[in-house]
């Protein structure tokens, strides 16, 4: 679409570093990006030129990644920006900005939705982008007045202060998306967790954006629930399998069993087309049923990602997941009647947390007999009620976003300290997996070399506390401070912390 500028694309969306997971190595996954991926698409269907940079999976250094600047020379550049990457997002504005100075430079996803303000306190990021980002990302290309394009935060003329454009109307069939653009991608770069696949290759596919969860510890809470079709859904797992040999999906919907009837629509399409792929997802205790289990396992399911969170009651109610325990027991006795895996996760260092709620969980785990047990400590991300309650009591540590991990102590506790929580994650996992019944079954399911090479990194990582740096160092990369580059000050825009960290992602989408 681009005339009269030779070898300029118009559109480069950057999914930066993720440098918090350097020493996790395979037991953190790298799946696609589906949001970049889905902009991509929606662009290209109208003709656009576009390229994608996933510095992160292509585990890229500065230098060649600043090369490809100056190659597509583009014209606009979209960021994703999750809180861990926003030091490094700024940092990336400005070097592009110093290399392409023609480029507009736009910033989305949940961290900068909340934080439009700050955000464009860096001279060389010129919009923010709220909410979905297909149809305001298309507008800009199309060269439409900023005032008109929805969604839109951006500078005035002066640089004095930020406009906020009206939200857009929620697109509630997803299916007006098409399917992402996964040939922008390098597929054999990506890989899944370590114990999440029975097959390989794997990658990621979403039917539903949003959950009615009210999770306090969650970004998704509360946001609209909305769905691409089982038929859409079907399509893109047929593309992935012939056009990339694709064999392993992961089902990244924040609650896949909520939607039942898509649920079943899509099962009931894989099953008739005898689609060779196996595939997991996520199932809460509340969503589930045998039915579902039945023909979530003929049409490929080996294992359910449940999030269990706490095996107190109390805590459940301090983390608005009042789930009764009785109804997880039920999910795993039904997932292991269809010999379906589950994976639980569990969070530890919960507001109001003791020694005696952190043995009540990992009882409940060792008690259920999950097959996988994920113990994550709580983190405070910005948009959630977790944040906001913390930040108001004065119990945030510090708001380093780089180390917001989920394996540090972020939240300080009346009766816990961070050795306390530390010490206690490690003891868990000893004691979950040291048992002869895991050790057992750990080794039962090993089919694959990749197996056994799991088994050892997840060893090494969780039992022996070991480092395992499949990915690299990101020193260069994890060297930006996000202040240092605010050079913009506004007047008219209230910037304090105190009004910001009031914000709930659902309610930034909800207001204009």
């Amino acid at each position: 679409m681009t005339e009269g500028i030779q070898n300029q694309i118009d559109l480069l969306l950057v999914y930066p570093p993720w440098t918090v997971l350097s020493s996790r190595g395979i037991l953190a996954n790298a799946l696609p990006p589906q949001g970049i991926l889905s902009i991509a698409a929606h662009a290209e269907r109208e003709g656009y030129n576009v390229k994608v940079i996933d510095i992160h999976v292509e585990r890229m250094d500065k230098q060649t990644f600043y090369s490809l600047i100056k190659k597509y020379n583009p014209r606009l550049v979209g960021i994703s920006v999750l809180s861990q990457m926003v030091a490094v997002t700024h940092a990336l504005a400005k070097e592009i900005k110093m290399i392409s100075n023609n480029c507009k430079i736009m910033v989305g996803g949940v961290h900068a939705e909340l934080f439009p303000e700050t955000m464009l306190q860096n001279s060389s990021i010129d919009y923010v982008i709220r909410g979905d980002g297909e149809g305001p990302t298309l507008k800009l290309l199309q060269g439409q007045e900023l005032c008109k394009i929805e969604s839109l935060s951006y500078r005035n003329i002066s640089n004095t202060k930020v406009i906020h454009n009206v939200n857009q109307k929620i697109v509630m069939d997803l299916d007006e998306y098409p399917i992402p653009a996964y040939h922008l991608v390098k597929m054999d770069k990506y890989f899944p967790s370590a114990t999440s696949y029975k097959n390989l290759p794997a990658t990621n596919v979403i039917m539903t954006r949003g959950c009615p969860g009210k999770c306090t510890f969650c970004n998704s809470a509360n946001t609209v629930l909305r769905s691409h079709s089982p038929r859409r859904v079907f399509e893109m797992i047929k593309t992935l399998r012939s056009n990339y040999g694709i064999r392993q999906i992961q089902f990244y919907d924040d609650t896949f069993t909520v939607n039942k009837k898509g649920v079943y629509e899509l099962c009931n399409l894989l099953i008739e087309d005898k689609t060779d792929i196996t595939f997991t997802c996520y199932a809460r205790g509340d969503c589930w049923s045998e039915d579902i289990a039945k023909i979530l396992k003929k049409a490929g399911c080996h294992q359910v990602l449940v999030g269990i969170e706490t095996g107190s009651e109390k805590i459940a109610k301090v983390i608005r997941k009042p789930i009764r325990k009785e109804k997880y027991k039920r999910l795993v006795d039904i997932a292991h009647k269809y010999n379906i895996e589950v994976r639980a996760g569990f969070i530890i260092g919960n507001m109001e947390e003791t020694f005696e709620t952190m043995d009540e969980t990992l009882q409940f785990a060792i008690d259920l007999e999950v097959d996988f047990f994920q113990l994550n400590i709580n983190t405070p991300y910005p948009g959630t009620q977790l944040f906001i309650d913390a930040d108001r009591e004065g119990r945030i540590k510090h708001k380093n976003f780089k180390l917001y991990g989920q394996s540090l102590p972020i939240v300080e506790l009346d009766d816990l300290s961070a050795d306390d929580i530390l010490n206690f994650s490690k003891k868990a996992f000893r004691k979950f997996y040291m048992r002869p019944v895991q050790i057992f079954k750990q080794l039962k399911r090993i089919r694959k070399l990749e197996h056994i090479k799991n088994l050892i990194s997840a060893f090494n990582l969780l039992i022996a506390n070991a480092k395992i740096n499949k990915e690299p160092e990101w020193a260069d990369w994890n060297s930006a401070n996000e202040e240092d580059f605010y050079d913009l000050e506004f007047h008219g825009n209230d910037v304090s912390q105190v009004k910001e960290f009031a914000n709930l992602n659902y309610k930034v989408r909800e207001s204009a």
